[in-house]
């Protein structure tokens, strides 16, 4: 198994500390899925890959609200702009 850092670079399996596999099932009626998670490594320091990769997935969260937010904004204003 070969990897990609965040720069696309290729490295081997044996550069790999830890690893980290998370799938879902798409959502049932009622909401519900099932969530599987697999690891490779330390536990401690797959602990810290979550917890981290949980931030970077929250910002880009909150970066995307914000965009839309303007979004809605601007089209408002146009939308103001022609009546």
């Amino acid at each position: 198994m070969r990897g990609k850092t965040n720069r696309g670079e290729i490295y081997p399996k044996n550069k790999i500390a830890c690893s980290i596999q998370i799938t879902c099932t798409q959502a049932a009626g009622n909401g519900e899925m099932s969530v599987e998670m697999n690891y490779e490594g330390d536990t401690c320091l797959a602990a810290y890959l979550l917890e981290d990769a949980t931030k970077v997935i929250n910002e880009r969260i909150e970066e995307e609200a914000a965009y839309q937010f303007e979004e809605e904004e601007l089209f408002q204003r146009s939308v103001q702009k022609i009546m």
